[in-house]
């Protein structure tokens, strides 16, 4: 290599390092212009974020909370419009199954407050089966389980565990029930007012 080649080699290398030097600069001249475009949106979104705080409206002040709900059984909240439609689905259950007589639920059964409460439970569970069966996109068993485990075993109930089962020959008046003794329900009420201290195990002495 002769001398001019060298000469020709280190021009080339110099100006090779003038334009990486230009390229770092210009690389963090960029870096610099996002660094601030990125401070600039971020002051933008707070900016945002504080308006939307100041639009939206002050929390209500906070009201007792509702009292929790109380169970009442079927027969003392029905409509009158509940217990026509509840005859007509026991008259149809009578024709659709073509129960024998002594299956058949009898014609007194709304003066059975018991009895009654078993038939509104029972087309309730007919109802969600039923609905089950109608929407399922699939072959189920809604209404055979319903079958299974809700029609006959109410109606083996009805016949077997109820005074209505008395009203063979017409309606038998329930007798009316004794109500409970509170002279011994007073000592059960004062024993659950125990402390835990008093529930605690104490071996007796010897």
């Amino acid at each position: 290599m002769t001398e001019g080649d060298t000469d020709d080699l280190m021009a080339a290398l110099s100006g090779l390092l003038d334009h990486v030097g230009e390229l770092e600069a210009v690389m963090r001249s960029t870096a610099r212009g996002a660094t601030a475009e990125i401070d600039e949106l971020r002051t933008v979104v707070l900016e945002v974020a504080r308006r939307l705080d100041q639009l939206q409206p002050a929390p209500e002040p906070t009201s007792d909370p509702e009292p929790a709900p109380v169970p009442h059984a079927w027969v003392d909240v029905a409509e009158p419009d509940d217990w026509a439609v509840l005859g007509e689905w026991v008259d149809w259950l009578h024709r659709t199954y073509d129960l024998p007589l002594k299956v058949r639920v009898r014609p007194c059964w709304p003066a059975h407050r018991g009895v009654a409460e078993e038939l509104a439970a029972l087309r309730t569970s007919w109802q969600a089966a039923a609905l089950a069966a109608g929407q399922a996109t699939q072959p189920g068993d809604d209404l055979a389980t319903w079958h299974e485990r809700h029609l006959h075993p109410c109606l083996d109930r009805i016949r077997s565990r109820y005074a209505i089962a008395d009203c063979e020959d017409g309606h038998t008046a329930p007798l009316s029930n004794r109500p409970t003794d509170t002279h011994l329900l007073r000592p059960v009420q004062n024993a659950a007012v125990r402390t835990p201290s008093d529930l605690i195990y104490r071996s007796p002495r010897g």
